[in-house]
Order: C-alpha cells, then structure tokens, then sequence
C-alpha cells in the first residue's frame, strides 16, 4: 500500500533521497581513486618493460587513462552539484525542487559516462574484430548496431537534460531506461561472443593438436579474465533496470508506487553505484591485465606469487622461472645470459656471496 504523501512525508522522502546521492558520489571517488592506482601501475609497468615488449600494450595503456579522465570528469561534476544543492536546500522538499532543474553539469555528467561506455565497449569490438578476422566477421553487426544505437541514445538524453521540460519528462524517463537497457545488453553480447570464439578456437586446436594442452592454457586463462569483469557488470545491470524499471511499470510517478518509496531510493542508489563504477572497472580490469601482462588467474603460480614476491637479492634465475615469468621483463638475450652464467657455474667455478 503507497503511504499518504503529507508535507512532513515528502520532506523526510527528499532527505532520504539526497543521502542516497551523497552516499553515491562519495563511493564514485572512491572508484576514481582505484582506477588511479590500476593506470598508475600499469604505466609504471609499462615504462619498465622493454620496448620490443610493448607492441599492442599502447592502445590498451591510452584506453585505461581515456576512461579513467571522463570518469574523473563525471565525479568531479557530480561532486560539484551535489554541493551546490546541499548548500542551497535547507529540507527534503527543496532539496528534490532544485535537483529536478537540469544544468550544464548534468548534461557534462551525462556525456562523461557515454565517452566511457564508448572507450570501454570500443575498445570489447577492437578485440572482437581481432578474433573474428575472417569468415566471422558478420558476427560483429549486431554488437556495431547496438553500440551506435547506444551513443545515439547518450546524445538524446544529453539533449534533454538541456532542454529540461515538464512535457518532456516522461520521453527522458523512457530514453533514460532504454538507454541502461541497451547499454547492459551491448556488454553482455560483446562478452559473449569474445567468450564463444575463444572457446571454440580452443575446442579446435586441441582437438588439432592434442599433445599441446599447457600451451593452450591462454584461451582458457582469457576467457575467465573476461567472465570475472563481465558477469559482475552484467548482474548489476540487470539489478539497476529491474530497480529503475518496477516504478516506471507499476506507477507513472514515484508517489504512486505501491511499495514503501523511501526503500526503493535507497535500492536504486545503492545499484546504481555498483553499476556505473563497474561500468569503467570492467574494462578497467582488462586493460590492466593486459599492460601488466599478468593474471590473477595463474596455470603454474598463484596470483600472490605473480603480482607480489619476497625481496630478494640478484640472484641467477632458474630456465623454469624465466619461462613461468608472464610478466615478460626480461629480454631473450637476459635469459641466454643467464643460462651461460648457469654454465659456469656448474663447471665447479664458485664465487663467495
């Protein structure tokens, strides 16, 4: 049963509702913060790798900082709002009056969060179109379709937001739902498909090459690397439509709606911090793999061994290390040096430490 919307009710919904936003913006700077440390390394990385060992990391590496600018941007311009609203609302019901005027922010805030979808989704393609280089490339036209469709719907929203009228409230409810929708919808058949090609490529060179199992371990490594960023994005996308989506159905307007309101804020903001952070850390995690050229999910070591060792003094490096060494440092001439130092040492001439 929907409560009776009195003036002290409306007052207590818009407090409620604006503790819900600041909860929200302060967890998204919390994420730009995350998503520094994940490019600052992966640069430092990068700059330590040699540089016959960086072709194909540079597009990754520019793509991370690309989304991690705009998404800095939105926060900042969130952050930014949310003050000026705080500073001018003394109550719940003024707080909900100004909020519901649009600006340049929200319009800049907008934008920002489509030039993350396209670097991040552009970049899911980039790899698709690697994979399906051939006779597989039809399978590209629908993610292709569903990703323009995505960017045009990100411009119409972001001209609504300007032109911000009463009559045009319920168009920017519907392009605003359909938006989260197709978005959600673009990752996940992006994912998909990456994931199947990888798996059937793998599927048929074993089946070519039965003897070269450990070597094809990389398929299977690739495609959870995929699955442990995307199915998260994906879960959360369908909690914020479905959460964003039962309002519309049930109710034109929130003060219809049957359930308890105050409850169903708080839901939407919580999916919604989950979603759109997870909207720039997918991709995010990727990049960083893939610069750092490491893996939380190791064949022959854990992710503890591979991303974080012992100190240790320059010792002479085992052939089984070097070739257990995903991070690929070491140059082929450091390997042969090593091993004709291991040469050496095994004709009986020994040095004290």
């Amino acid at each position: 049963m929907s409560p009776v919307w009195t003036q002290e009710y409306a007052n207590e919904y818009g407090l409620v509702y604006a503790k819900g936003r600041y909860a929200d913006y302060v967890l998204t700077m919390g994420i730009v913060g995350v998503q520094l440390f994940m490019n600052s390394y992966a640069l430092i990385i990068f700059l330590e790798t040699p540089s016959e060992r960086r072709q194909g990391r540079a597009l990754y590496l520019v793509s991370g900082w690309l989304i991690f600018t705009f998404y800095t941007i939105k926060a900042c311009t969130d952050m930014a709002r949310m003050f000026q609203l705080l500073l001018e609302a003394s109550n719940g019901i003024e707080f909900l009056e100004i909020y519901s005027v649009s600006l340049w922010m929200d319009c800049l805030s907008a934008l920002s969060l489509c030039f993350v979808f396209v670097v991040g989704d552009g970049l899911l393609l980039y790899r698709c179109y690697l994979l399906l280089a051939g006779s597989w490339l039809w399978l590209l036209s629908l993610p292709v379709l569903m990703y323009l469709s995505t960017i045009g719907l990100n411009i119409i929203s972001a001209v609504l937001y300007i032109r911000d009228s009463e009559t045009l409230a319920d168009t920017q409810t519907k392009v605003g739902i359909s938006l989260e929708i197709l978005t959600f919808a673009t990752n996940f058949l992006i994912t998909t498909i990456l994931c199947y090609r990888m798996l059937s490529a793998h599927r048929d060179l074993a089946r070519m090459i039965p003897l070269a199992g450990k070597r094809l371990a990389v398929y299977q490594i690739a495609i959870r690397i995929l699955v442990e960023s995307a199915l998260p994005l994906t879960i959360s996308g369908i909690i914020y439509t479905a959460v964003t989506y039962i309002p519309t159905v049930s109710a034109r307007h929130v003060s219809l709606y049957d359930g308890d309101p105050k409850a169903l804020v708080v839901a939407y903001h919580g999916a919604a911090v989950v979603y759109f952070s997870l909207q720039a850390l997918a991709p995010q995690i990727i990049i960083f793999r893939v610069t750092t050229g490491r893996s939380w999910t190791k064949t022959d070591k854990s992710s503890n061994e591979a991303l974080s060792q012992s100190l240790a003094f320059a010792h002479d490096q085992q052939p089984e290390e070097s070739n257990a060494d995903v991070s690929g440092i070491k140059s082929d001439d450091e390997i042969a040096e090593g091993g004709r130092s291991d040469a050496k040492a095994n004709s009986n001439v020994r040095f004290n430490e």
